[in-house]
């Protein structure tokens, strides 16, 4: 026969089961685990968009994520410790291996993947760098293009400006490496006259290789493009609906816009 003592730690252990159903079934909403968690990655070599080791400015798109989940605590996004190359992203968004990623170009070649259109996370101006001693000044693609060999375009391979300048003929362009640092390089060992990027990508290239006195951005901008999200095609409707909500509602608050200016970015 069980004793007393034994029936009464039986008793208390079930009243406590019982205890921490009751308060779970009473906790709230947002205290549940999020019920839609969004498989994403960091892009490699851009720190302004992507630094998930630097804790304080770990990079718009990360502080993106985080104010979405702030916004909608259900919504939880993973995978962004996981640095790819632009090309390895846009496989695995096609292929549902990933569900979203922040600040996409939308181009012909990414025809397949949905994007959201509204709102753009910021804008990137097409502009060109060159050596600091190079007086060389252009107007358009025109001007480059009339210089014929001497005037060799570097830009980054994987990203939407190779595309962007196959478009133009007789333009003579290098796109053999998606290392942005040794695209600089390049340009100053004379292995190309203009490096060919978005804007705020080079500034922070330029100035993470300490080398503003030895290159200079000309003021010319060639075309403007907006950094969007993108999803996997693969990824349900009320998934891409819900993102979509949380991240209109960013940009409501004025808090994406404080998230541009944080980084330098329009």
């Amino acid at each position: 026969m069980r004793s007393a003592a034994s029936l009464s730690t039986r008793a208390l252990g079930v009243l406590i089961g019982l205890l921490l159903v009751l308060a779970s079934a009473g906790l709230p909403k947002d205290a549940a685990a999020p019920s839609m968690v969004l498989r994403t990655a960091s892009q490699v070599g851009v720190p302004f968009k992507y630094a998930p080791k630097d804790a304080d400015r770990p990079g718009i798109c990360i502080e993106v994520m985080h104010a979405l989940m702030r916004i909608d605590p259900q919504l939880s996004f993973t995978g962004t410790d996981r640095e790819l190359p632009l090309k390895r992203i846009e496989a695995d968004l096609a292929s549902g291996e990933l569900d979203v990623f922040f600040a996409l170009i939308k181009t012909p070649d990414r025809a397949a993947l949905p994007f959201l259109d509204k709102p753009a996370l910021y804008s990137v101006r097409h502009v060109v760098a060159v050596r600091a001693s190079d007086t060389v000044n252009v107007n358009g693609l025109d001007d480059i293009r009339a210089l014929g060999s001497d005037g060799l375009i570097l830009t980054t391979q994987g990203t939407a400006y190779p595309q962007y300048l196959s478009g133009f003929q007789g333009l003579q362009v290098d796109a053999s490496t998606n290392n942005n640092l040794q695209l600089l390089k390049m340009l100053l060992a004379g292995r190309g006259r203009f490096f060919y990027q978005g804007d705020s990508t080079l500034r922070d290239a330029i100035q993470a290789a300490k080398l503003d006195a030895q290159v200079r951005l000309l003021p010319t901008i060639f075309k403007v493009d907006e950094q969007l999200v993108a999803v996997t095609p693969k990824l349900s409707l009320a998934k891409r609906n819900r993102l979509e909500r949380a991240l209109q509602k960013l940009d409501k608050t004025g808090e994406l816009a404080q998230l541009r200016v944080k980084y330098g970015l329009e």
